[in-house]
């Protein structure tokens, strides 16, 4: 009998977040980013929460970008993605997997052409990191965090074979063939 086996499907789980919604922050597209401090060796995505500042709750393209220093119009991303965000809910992006340094700050940036604006919270609910300004300096005392999440694969990606195990399947599977042409001969020996 012969088994397929599939690799394992590897998990995204949140590797950082700070939920806590008091307000609207200024508009996505006035260059601000939010630092956090990875706690998974790798991200496929970020996202931000979309504060209904305005009764017609606007939606609208949202770009969001993983930065590995502060963004100020000169810094390249490590990744970015868009989505289509509304006001009152979560903006999620994904890409593929990126390496990160556990206990590294990385930044998020956001941008997008429509009157979208970021929810924050404050006096600090998440100490990890801070919100950023268009120039890549701290804003204020560290006083204020956007609402944001990150993204990790909980790295259930199925592993190479070691040699050994090639070998031990080669042996097995050698086995099984000399096996059954054994009982083939004796079926036909025996019908004969």
């Amino acid at each position: 009998m012969l088994v397929a086996i599939s690799p394992a499907q590897a998990a995204t789980v949140i590797d950082q977040s700070q939920t806590v919604v008091q307000g609207a922050w200024n508009p996505l597209n006035a260059g601000w980013s939010q630092s956090f401090t990875a706690g998974h060796n790798n991200n496929v995505g970020v996202g931000i929460f979309l504060n209904n500042f305005q009764s017609s709750a606007p939606s609208g393209s949202v770009t969001l970008s993983l930065y590995a220093s502060a963004p100020n119009g000169s810094t390249v991303a490590l990744a970015s993605g868009t989505v289509a965000g509304t006001s009152g809910s979560w903006a999620d992006v994904s890409w593929t997997q990126i390496a990160l340094t556990i206990g590294q700050t990385y930044f998020i940036g956001m941008n997008s052409a429509q009157q979208l604006y970021s929810s924050y919270a404050s006096p600090n609910p998440y100490a990890g990191g801070m919100i950023y300004s268009s120039s890549g300096q701290p804003f204020s005392t560290n006083i204020y965090d956007l609402a944001f999440r990150t993204f990790a694969s909980d790295g259930a990606i199925a592993a190479v074979p070691e040699p050994a195990t090639w070998a031990l399947a080669i042996v097995g599977f050698a086995v099984m063939g000399a096996t059954l042409r054994t009982r083939r001969r004796l079926a036909t020996v025996a019908t004969a």
